[in-house]
């Protein structure tokens, strides 16, 4: 079983099973899908939008939050959340790991980049 289709396969478990179907770890890693929706309408639609010529093709998501972006405010103001939900949503897969050191380690790691979210204030 490849490490992606093992990780795959522990999710599917711990979500299923009655033991760990507790409202506030389902609400934990509910956080991962939090955060990919609010970084999408976040970025895609109100930074871009704050924007008269962005161009979704041609020009990279990183310039929504450059030094002289018109959006650098309001994506500054969405760290706090972006941060929030990635630490939760990591915290929830370490819970959910059990005995796997792999999904633990990727539980470790989303946690270090919800910690390390706010340097990119110091490198826009």
């Amino acid at each position: 079983m490849s490490a992606m289709g093992g990780t795959h396969h522990l999710l599917r478990r711990y979500a299923a099973s009655s033991k760990y179907r507790k409202p506030f770890h389902q609400a934990l890693l509910a956080c991962g899908i939090g955060y990919g929706v609010c970084y999408v309408i976040a970025n895609d639609l109100v930074a871009a939008g704050m924007w008269a010529n962005y161009s979704r093709i041609d020009q990279a998501i990183s310039e929504l939050s450059g030094t002289e972006a018109p959006s650098r405010e309001f994506l500054t103001a969405m760290l706090p959340l972006f941060t929030l939900l990635v630490i939760g949503f990591g915290i929830g897969v370490w819970k959910a790991a059990g005995q796997s050191r792999l999904l633990r380690m990727t539980g470790g790691i989303l946690i270090a980049q919800g910690l390390l979210f706010p340097l990119w204030l110091l490198f826009p």
